[in-house]
């Protein structure tokens, strides 16, 4: 037997299908006419209108009575769970000698029919929340965006990097080395000793 909640959102789903594909149907017959040429441009636009709002307004009772059911979806769960926590002390207590054999049939059978009764209610308004959104039975959509930045961050490349790099790896330049004979010290002289030097030579071979 349902509930009186059962038979409130069974019927009120019923009514409100059928009102909101009524709809439907006459906006795509009212486009269907104005394709072919046999109402306004105007005629269309107005009658286009109301059919919309009375569309909004239907999708407006079904999403105020799918909130009603996945209430009610919420307060069975929690029934049903402490129901399995009564049952399974009663299993418990009934083996370990605390609760006689006449009390524990009462309330196991008590509790069984509660737990049928709201596990069966749960199973018919999840059904009828489907029937009127079934976006509700869909899991998340998959994101894109993430694959979108990778793509972004191989395609774009730090051009100051690439300097740094070219820099850290240009080979570095070894000063060239002087040959020296065998035995001989090789020394530079400073550039003044050098001058004196030209100069005494110069002198000499004048006096000469």
């Amino acid at each position: 037997m349902m509930s009186s909640f059962e038979v409130y959102v069974k019927s009120s789903s019923e009514i409100i299908n059928n009102k909101l594909e009524t709809a439907r149907k006459k906006k795509q017959a009212l486009h269907d006419l104005f394709k072919v040429g046999k109402i306004s441009q105007t005629t269309h636009d107005y009658i286009a209108k109301d059919l919309e709002n009375a569309i909004n307004e239907i999708e407006s009772r079904q999403k105020v009575l799918a909130d009603k059911i996945t209430s009610r979806i919420n307060e069975l769960e929690e029934e049903t769970r402490t129901l399995e926590m009564f049952l399974a002390n009663l299993e418990i207590g009934y083996v370990a000698g605390e609760i006689d054999q006449d009390l524990y049939e009462r309330e196991s059978s008590s509790l069984a029919l509660g737990l049928e009764n709201a596990r069966r209610e749960l199973t018919n308004i999840r059904d009828t929340l489907l029937s009127i959104i079934p976006e509700a039975n869909q899991g998340p959509t998959t994101q894109e965006a993430p694959e979108a930045v990778e793509e972004s961050e191989e395609v774009v490349e730090s051009p100051a990097k690439e300097e740094v790099v070219e820099a850290e790896e240009a080979p570095l330049v070894e000063e060239e080395e002087v040959p020296v004979a065998e035995g001989e010290v090789y020394f530079e002289a400073p550039s003044e000793e050098l001058e004196e030097l030209a100069a005494e030579e110069s002198l000499e071979e004048e006096e000469d």
